[in-house]
């Protein structure tokens, strides 16, 4: 009795063996079928590895023949590039002559002996507006005299003369047929003489046979054929045979575009390969065979063995039934947990958060796959202990962590804590720390858990709101100071220039003259002040209108160069269509004045000043101040520098009032913060990207106009002492001091004037006049009826009346946002005597 053993203790089963009869009709029947199988399946990979074998020859005979051929493509390039080489002094030659005298006379003896000295020269030629004027030799050639190639019926003959004038060097044209016989190459180089324009090209028609034989193709192995074509794909020359089905492609560039050569085994690539395909197949068949041997000796052994195991495999059948099902519930609890598992994986990743557990005894950490990321490393490199940690974090930092890690470990307790960590990549992450430890049924704790997220983007948004919060506060401080300040300059620059103009009298002290000079300078300057405060606070009077953007910065340039110094290099790109704004152009012209100051104070040894406009989408990363304002499209100012760039330490404060980097009396610290104001007040944002010694990138995004019409800039004039001459005028101002200034400059024009203190008294003696009243000149916010609701009134009961608007903070107290003017009139305080004249006779104008 036989007995196999599988593996198990008890798997010795008895086995009855098959009858004598049973086993002679088995093995010859298994013998012949797998004795067959293995041959035809041999003898089918047989023949797969002797095709790609063949193939291989294929394509090593093909990689020998472009060795092969590839000398004869620098032939190729080397005979035409002697004749191309004589063209150049041939063209010098010609371009060189005082006159077309001279050249008529010495044409013939340089083309002789150019023609002696060079082999293989048919002609040579001169073309002269659109015809062949010279030709040399004479002999045989008098017929081409004259003749016509710009007009030529001969189409190929005009695209080759359009080529040649077309072309700033050498042309290659050909080979053509020639009147005397054979063909030729056209060599054409392109004229631009001083002496006589009319001079197209000069040519020089090369002989095919000289060039053919200078390609050594008497070298050519024997069984290789070789075609010589040109850029156009006409054939130059055949040589030893015809070309086999797809043959070897060489290109060989030439002045004029790319000759091709192509060749090939002329009885073929199979035929070629023939002779070493022989001994493989030999070699296949004796595999062949020695297989079907071996396979004829196995089949036996093979048959008697197959019987046996399927006897012992249907006892096995049960056993593996009964197993199945409970590998089936195994396999479906494993499933269950890795899913449960990737949920919370996919979980602390979008909440980047990573979970760890302490050994207490110990100190080891084993941490979840997402903790690397918060150190900035990677899953290997994740710190082990706990001590490994602290070189992340400060110094009272680990002291903390350290505090509340030991509290843990004595006793059960949990808490929470953020603590600031630099990461090997150098990063700033805030992490947001949580720890839990409870008491085994001993009462002591064996381990620590907990979680680290990361909270920078939170620490994040929190900073910039209260900056926010800072900035709005500190803008509503400066524009309530800018308001008051700028109603105290309109009274100063208006009665000092008054005064100004009354101390011309003669007999007036020069030293009086001087002084309110100095006045009016010292007026000036404090309204530039005054207006930096405005635009910072987004409170300053603005008249915006449609205009092209590339207009503006490219008509700066001049101006830049001179604020920035010739030590630094101004350099403009503009996009080659209009980038349409609707925005103040000098608040704009501000913006862009402001950071090239900003970028040539940090160039002091010269550099590069980049401006440049670009059309781009919204702009990534925080969310723009003013969404009511912002469109889908924004066109980019981008202003670069290559100067010392800005201290990290320092990046988030350089928009702030009054910070400045620069000694005292260098500047006031309102040039960014006024480039900060004037771009959210248009509902934009700046991004600013520097690094120390690399320069500093400040982006400016500013919404698109949806209109691309410009405005036209209204004209000024010049004022005159009689323009009020005749027409009334109602004042409305309720601080009295401006009002006493605009009624004294007012008068002095001529105007006859109503004077009143505030809306609802301007309005009452509008009802009491009698006559017309041609002009309403009111302040924007005054209190009780204010400057928009009186001109309302005003324009229902005398639609004649026109009306003037002044102010210098165009909001109502308790609002936040600008006072909608509309169309009307503006003048912007501080003002001068002269720009409220201008302003009035505008405003008069306007239909």
């Amino acid at each position: 009795m036989t007995r196999f053993n599988l593996g198990a203790p008890d798997a010795g089963l008895p086995i009855p063996p098959p009858s004598p009869s049973g086993m002679r009709r088995l093995l010859p029947r298994s013998v012949v079928v797998i004795t067959c199988a293995v041959f035809l399946g041999s003898a089918a990979l047989g023949g797969v590895v002797e095709r790609w074998y063949g193939n291989m020859l294929v394509h090593a005979r093909v990689a020998s023949v472009r060795t092969t051929l590839f000398p004869y493509g620098n032939s190729v390039a080397a005979a035409v590039g002697r004749h191309v080489s004589r063209m150049a002094g041939l063209a010098a030659f010609v371009t060189s002559r005082r006159d077309g005298a001279q050249l008529a006379h010495e044409f013939s003896l340089f083309a002789a002996g150019l023609m002696s000295n060079v082999p293989g020269i048919r002609a040579i030629q001169i073309v002269r507006d659109g015809r062949i004027a010279m030709v040399h030799p004479l002999e045989g050639n008098r017929g081409a005299l004259g003749m016509p190639l710009r007009d030529s019926p001969d189409a190929k003959v005009r695209q080759g003369y359009q080529r040649a004038v077309q072309a700033t060097g050498v042309t290659l044209f050909g080979p053509t047929p020639l009147v005397q016989g054979g063909e030729a190459l056209v060599i054409d180089q392109r004229l631009r003489t001083d002496y006589d324009p009319s001079l197209d090209f000069v040519a020089m028609l090369v002989d095919m046979e000289s060039v053919l034989r200078d390609l050594r193709l008497d070298s050519l192995p024997p069984g290789l054929g070789l075609e010589v074509r040109t850029a156009s794909g006409k054939l130059v020359g055949s040589f030893g045979g015809p070309l086999p089905v797809r043959p070897v492609r060489i290109e060989t560039e030439l002045r004029d575009g790319r000759w091709t050569l192509l060749g090939g085994p002329s009885a073929g690539w199979e035929a070629a390969v023939a002779p070493d395909r022989v001994a493989v197949r030999l070699a296949i068949a004796a595999i062949v065979l020695l297989l079907t041997a071996l396979a004829w000796q196995m089949a036996g052994r093979d048959a008697r063995l197959t019987r046996e195991v399927e006897t012992r495999t249907a006892s096995l059948r049960e056993l593996v039934e009964e197993h199945r099902a409970t590998i089936v519930r195994q396999r479906e609890t494993e499933q269950e947990l890795l899913a449960s598992e990737e949920r919370l994986r996919l979980a602390l990743a979008a909440s980047r958060t990573a979970t760890f557990q302490v050994d207490v005894a110990t100190g080891a950490i084993i941490w979840s796959s997402e903790a690397g990321a918060l150190f900035g490393l990677t899953q290997a490199e994740t710190p082990l202990k706990l001590e490994s940690l602290f070189r992340y974090a400060d110094a009272d930092v680990a002291s903390r962590v350290s505090a509340a890690y030991a509290e843990a470990s004595r006793q059960p307790s949990q808490g929470t804590m953020e603590v600031r960590t630099v990461g090997e990549d150098g990063v700033v992450r805030w992490l947001q720390l949580y720890w839990l430890s409870s008491a085994e049924s001993d009462g002591s704790v064996q381990r620590v858990v907990g979680t680290l997220t990361d909270v920078s983007e939170r620490r994040k948004l929190e900073e910039q709101f209260l900056h926010a919060q800072k900035m709005q506060a500190m803008g509503a401080l400066a524009g309530g100071i800018a308001h008051d300040f700028n109603n105290l300059l309109t009274v100063i620059l208006g009665a000092g220039q008054m005064a100004r103009a009354a101390a011309d009298a003669p007999g007036t002290p020069d030293g009086l003259r001087t002084d309110l000079d100095e006045v009016l300078s010292a007026g000036e300057r404090a309204s530039i002040l005054t207006g930096q405060l405005l635009a910072f606070s987004r409170r300053q009077v603005v008249q915006p209108r449609h205009f092209d953007a590339c207009d503006l910065v490219g008509g700066m340039g001049t101006m830049l160069r001179r604020l920035v110094g010739e030590r630094i290099r101004v350099e403009t790109a503009l996009p080659g269509t209009k980038v349409p704004l609707f925005a103040d152009q000098g608040q704009l012209t501000q913006v862009v004045m402001n950071l090239a100051v900003n970028a040539r104070d940090a160039m002091p040894s010269g550099g590069v000043l980049r401006i440049s406009l670009r059309l781009d989408g919204r702009p990534a990363g925080p969310a723009l101040p003013n969404e009511s304002l912002a469109a889908e499209r924004f066109a980019v100012l981008t202003v670069a520098d290559t100067g010392s760039g800005i201290d990290p330490a320092i990046r988030q404060l350089i928009f702030d009032p009054f910070f400045t980097t620069k000694p005292v009396g260098h500047g006031t610290g309102l040039g960014l913060s006024t480039v900060y104001g004037i771009v959210m007040q248009l509902g934009g944002t700046v991004r600013l990207t520097s690094e120390l010694g690399q320069g500093t990138v400040f982006e400016v995004y500013l919404p698109l106009s949806a209109s691309a019409e410009e405005s036209p800039l209204p004209s000024v004039g010049s004022a005159a002492p009689t323009d009020g001459a005749g027409r009334t005028v109602l004042l409305a101002e309720d601080e009295m001091g401006l009002r006493h200034v605009v009624e004294r400059v007012l008068r002095g024009a001529g105007y006859t004037l109503i004077v009143a203190a505030d809306g609802a008294a301007a309005l009452a003696a509008a009802r009491s006049h009698e006559g017309p009243i041609e002009l309403l000149v009111t302040d924007v916010v005054m209190p009780g009826l204010g400057g928009l609701e009186l001109a309302e009134a005003m324009q229902k009961e005398r639609p004649e009346t026109k009306v003037l608007l002044m102010s210098g903070y165009p909001q109502a107290p308790g609002r936040d946002g600008p006072i909608s003017l509309g169309s009307l009139p503006l003048v912007a305080k501080p003002f001068k005597p002269s720009d409220l004249l201008a302003a009035c006779r505008r405003a008069l104008a306007a239909e």
